[in-house]
């Protein structure tokens, strides 16, 4: 397990959306976050930052894992589907094993990245219901 990840997370909107600026890197400036779902800047002693563990090395050892977890999903669950989806359009000519393992790993990819896009637009829009509220 990784012990030293940190989640960061905007005080103002809760999204965990944020990214890191560095402004002024030359002359020592110190880093800024922005929130992606309402647009709040801060320094690091203004965001909420959760310190937890997981078995991940890397944002992009995570970003596999949720690839790999959905690829074996839908290779188990919709894999004969699939198969005769792309033979009857014309992507395969016969079952290829290995050709349809890589189109469900860019299924796969593109079904996550779409997760993960709609949950940013998600927490945007909370964000913005929030801000008209108040």
């Amino acid at each position: 397990m990784r012990d030293n990840a940190v989640l960061h997370m905007c005080p103002e909107c809760s999204s965990a959306a944020i990214a890191t600026v560095i402004t002024d890197e030359l002359t020592g400036g110190t880093p800024e976050f922005l929130c992606g779902a309402c647009g709040w800047r801060g320094t690091a002693q203004d965001v909420i930052a959760v310190p937890f563990s997981h078995a991940w090395q890397s944002q992009e050892g995570l970003a596999n894992a949720l690839v790999s977890d959905l690829r074996l999903r839908l290779a188990k669950n919709l894999g004969k589907e699939f198969l005769e989806y792309l033979i009857r359009w014309g992507f395969m000519t016969t079952p290829e094993p290995k050709l349809l393992g890589r189109y469900l790993v860019a299924i796969a990819q593109a079904v996550v990245t779409a997760i993960i896009d709609v949950r940013l637009a998600l927490e945007k829009e909370a964000a913005n219901a929030g801000a008209e509220r108040n």
